[in-house]
């Protein structure tokens, strides 16, 4: 098998937009660089690529443009493509938010959307004979369920009555992931996954940042060399940050994130497992119907809103923006397996709740699996069905938050990726 790594250098202006919070936020410093990170593998004439980009919110035009550009060059189809967003909730100005008056930066993205193809294009050029390891280990300390579901029964978001909580919505997934990839003995680069939001950068000035996976990257080029690349696949983690219940006390920073993720990662390398056997991919695109509300349903949600203890008048000026503006049926999503021997990646759009990852795993027919997230364009907060009922005070269930699809959504997707990752595996 050939593979090859790419990294390219996306780091924007300053004074430009950064979606993440629902608030005006511009630019002042840069505390990481940002990047766009490609890998792709080939074996026998299959193509798998497999790009990780420092954004936030993942535009609507932004596959199609950029799959489309790889394939002119590499002659690569869109359908064994995956490009990610690390989530970084300080990175690339590409994301509009209409609803606050925010835009993305429009010179920018011109350049933006070529740069991310072309880290994939230059990957192309460079591959080489190479060997895949997988391995694995636990991250601890990091990641926290912020949803809760407190002794009444109702479930929040952040719960501050510490006193009234009853557990965690779902243990968080603390496992990290990892493929190394090696030519001649030599590592070259990484995929990892691990699942915890990256919003994680608290400086006191409003800069750009990777966030933790950024730090990871710092750490992994000193131990490794500075030409390793490690690339980024964030978990299902809708639900999952580093702030403890009720945000009490201090918090965990990326930089210490970073480093707990990269000791994790140097540890479990003498682990690693070779992979063996063939490449395969595919990527299916699904339809999923979008929530529709009714005049009396509005005005009941607004007057919660009104009420409501924590961001109720942004949550009621996106609801008025989303039911005013959003005519849109459905929203077009893509789900992806990429298999090699033994090992599946399997890709989910938008911030799936974390209780999809430790059941993907469960029912993965591979012997080793990856779980990645916000992927092959914008499906927004994707929780369980259950989060759904009126009991639920969760603030990822609402259309502020773009979660606008219908409570089985995730389901759908659950069922469709499990039977490409059957099929996939009945074929290898």
């Amino acid at each position: 098998m050939k593979a090859a790594f790419y990294e390219s250098d996306i780091t924007p202006p300053l004074g430009c937009y950064m979606t993440g919070y629902g608030v005006p936020r511009y630019a002042k410093d840069v505390h990481t660089r940002l990047s766009s990170k490609a890998v792709i593998f080939e074996d026998n004439g299959e193509y798998s690529v497999i790009i990780s980009v420092d954004i936030c919110e993942y535009p609507h035009e932004m596959h199609d443009i950029v799959t489309k550009r790889v394939f002119e060059f590499t002659g690569i189809t869109p359908d064994k493509v995956c490009i990610h967003s690390t989530h970084s909730h300080c990175g690339a100005p590409v994301w509009d938010d209409p609803a606050i008056d925010c835009y993305g930066d429009e010179e920018y993205k011109n350049v933006f959307y070529r740069l991310v193809a072309d880290s994939a294009i230059l990957a192309y050029k460079r591959l080489e004979n190479s060997e895949i390891y997988f391995s694995k280990g636990i991250a601890k300390g990091i990641a926290n369920n912020r949803c809760w579901i407190m002794k009444d029964g109702t479930m929040k978001t952040f719960v501050n009555d510490v006193d009234k909580a009853d557990r965690p919505l779902y243990p968080p997934d603390e496992e990290v992931s990892i493929l190394f990839v090696e030519q001649n003995g030599k590592k070259i680069g990484a995929i990892y996954s691990f699942a915890c939001h990256q919003d994680t950068t608290k400086e006191k000035e409003c800069g750009y940042s990777g966030d933790y996976s950024a730090i990871v990257s710092k750490h992994l080029k000193e131990k490794y060399g500075q030409d390793f690349v490690a690339l980024y696949l964030a978990g299902p983690c809708g639900d999952i940050n580093h702030i403890r219940n009720g945000g009490q006390g201090d918090q965990i920073s990326y930089k210490q994130i970073g480093e707990i993720i990269s000791n994790t990662i140097v540890e479990s390398e003498p682990k690693k497992i070779p992979l063996e056997g063939k490449l395969s991919s595919e990527k299916e695109h699904i339809s999923i119907k979008k929530r529709k509300y009714s005049p009396e349903e509005f005005v009941d949600l607004a007057k919660y809103y009104l009420d409501a203890d924590r961001g109720g008048t942004f949550r009621l000026s996106n609801l008025v923006f989303y039911y005013q503006n959003d005519k849109k049926e459905c929203r077009d999503l893509y789900v992806q397996v990429i298999s090699i021997g033994d090992f599946a990646l399997f890709v989910y759009p938008g911030e799936m709740f974390v209780e999809y990852s430790h059941r993907t795993k469960k029912v993965s027919p591979f012997k080793y699996t990856m779980v990645t997230e916000n992927s092959n364009g914008h499906g927004g907060y994707i929780p369980t069905p259950n989060e759904f009922g009126e009991n639920s005070y969760l603030y990822e269930i609402s259309p502020a938050y773009d979660s606008d699809l219908v409570p089985e959504a995730g389901e759908i997707l659950f069922k469709k990726i499990t039977e490409i990752a059957n099929k996939l595996k009945t074929e290898n």
